[in-house]
This record gives C-alpha cells, sequence and structure tokens, in this order.
C-alpha cells in the first residue's frame, strides 16, 4: 500500500505548487539595492499558503525587508523572519485558497554590500493544501542569485575621532 501511494504522488507532482524567483538572476552595484518576488505558482490541488526557508550569502547581501506580494491571497502573515548574521529568512502566510494560478507571495528587498556572487537558495517550502495542511514541494523549487559588482563599502571614521 505504502508504494503504491508513492506512485501515485510523484505521478500527480505537476498538481502541486513551484517556487522560484523573479527575476532569478541579475547583477547590482554595492551600495544598491536588489528586489525579488517569492513566486509561487500554485498547481490544480489547489494552495492556501506558503512556508519557505531561503538562504543567501550575507557577506554580500542583507536583507532591508520582507512584505507580502502585491497580488498574493496569502494575506495573514504568521512568520516573517530574517537574520543577516547567518543569511537566513523565513516567510510563512495563509489567506485565500487559489488554484492553477501563478502569485507573488513576498516581496524581498536586499541591500548589496560587497562584490561576489549570493546565490538565493530555497532551503524548503511547503504549499499549504486544502484538507491536508503543509505539504513539501522541495523538489519544484528553482534557485536563484544575485550577483554584486565593485568595491567594497568602507566606513571612514568621522574627524576628530
Amino acid at each position: 500500500l505504502l508504494a503504491s501511494l508513492a506512485i501515485s504522488n510523484r505521478a500527480a507532482a505537476g498538481q502541486f505548487a513551484a517556487t522560484y524567483f523573479a527575476p532569478n538572476s541579475q547583477t547590482v552595484n554595492v551600495g544598491t539595492q536588489a528586489s525579488v518576488d517569492l513566486t509561487f505558482a500554485v498547481g490544480s490541488s489547489g494552495a492556501y499558503g506558503i512556508d519557505a526557508w531561503i538562504a543567501f550569502d550575507p557577506d554580500v547581501l542583507q536583507v532591508l525587508s520582507v512584505t507580502t506580494g502585491n497580488s498574493s491571497p496569502y494575506t495573514s502573515v504568521s512568520i516573517n523572519t530574517f537574520d543577516n548574521s547567518l543569511g537566513t529568512l523565513r516567510y510563512a502566510a495563509t489567506g485565500g485558497t487559489v488554484s492553477n494560478n501563478t502569485l507573488t507571495a513576498a516581496m524581498i528587498v536586499f541591500s548589496a554590500i560587497a562584490p561576489g556572487t549570493s546565490p538565493i537558495d530555497i532551503i524548503n517550502v511547503n504549499e499549504y493544501i486544502v484538507n491536508y495542511g503543509p505539504y513539501g514541494v522541495n523538489g519544484l523549487a528553482v534557485d536563484g542569485s544575485i550577483t554584486v559588482e565593485g568595491s567594497a563599502l568602507v566606513s571612514t571614521p568621522e574627524a576628530g575621532a
């Protein structure tokens, strides 16, 4: 019985949500901001929420803000945390049920603090399926990256210090 359930889940994987960043990659200069949309393409199973764990290189990028996407029906945010020393971010929100639709679940704004390329990795993502709850859809997640060009920001001491 368990083997048949596993096969049916793999066969039905197209009905579940895919998660990716838009834009998928971009190049910015040190001292500027880079915005990415956490995009959620909901399949036919229907979903009433998202829970995503994201990692980035804190030596290259720092999160400035994470806000609910303008087109998102998931307006009840239960987790919205980030740690710029560890390079981690977690965002979870629920709301109206959607199916067969692509939406911006969250908008993330980074500050580019040093040259280099930072992956933006989707470490884990769950969609909340009606009459089921959280369901892992990591296999349908596509990571992104931000390349930062220019010289590292240097702080200068104030006069007389």
